[in-house]
């Protein structure tokens, strides 16, 4: 359909600096019209997507774990307080390696003493 020829008034044509500045803020627009359309399409990554779900999980298993050893810690001051503090017995084992007469150890000489010449110092 041939568009009728009026001497292209509903678009100006000279290179006067009015024109132009319009112009100029039309084809601004425009392009910030295309950038976000662009931007709204925007696909992202397997990697984007991934990361942000391992975030959020990180993100719920630190708060669970903070929220399990805070109750832990209330009832465990909740026990003190109710049922007293409970020493555990102190079991006294004979220990294997003490020797009730130092001339008994095997490290010590006939004195009971250690010698230290014996042995080289050990370097780290």
């Amino acid at each position: 359909m041939p568009m009728n020829d009026n001497g292209y008034i509903w678009r100006p044509n000279d290179n006067s600096a009015k024109t132009n500045i319009r112009y100029s803020i039309e084809a601004d627009k425009w392009v910030k019209a295309f950038e976000g359309a662009k931007m709204d399409n925007k696909k992202t990554g397997l990697g984007e997507v991934t990361g942000f779900i391992g975030l959020i999980f990180q993100l719920i298993t630190t708060l669970l774990t903070g929220l399990i050893l805070i109750i832990i810690k209330m009832f465990g001051g909740i026990n003190l307080l109710i049922f007293g503090r409970k020493d555990k017995p102190v079991i006294n084992k004979p220990n294997p390696y003490r020797y009730d007469d130092p001339k008994d150890d095997p490290w010590n000489d006939e004195n009971g003493k250690f010698n230290y010449d014996d042995y080289e110092e050990i370097k780290l």
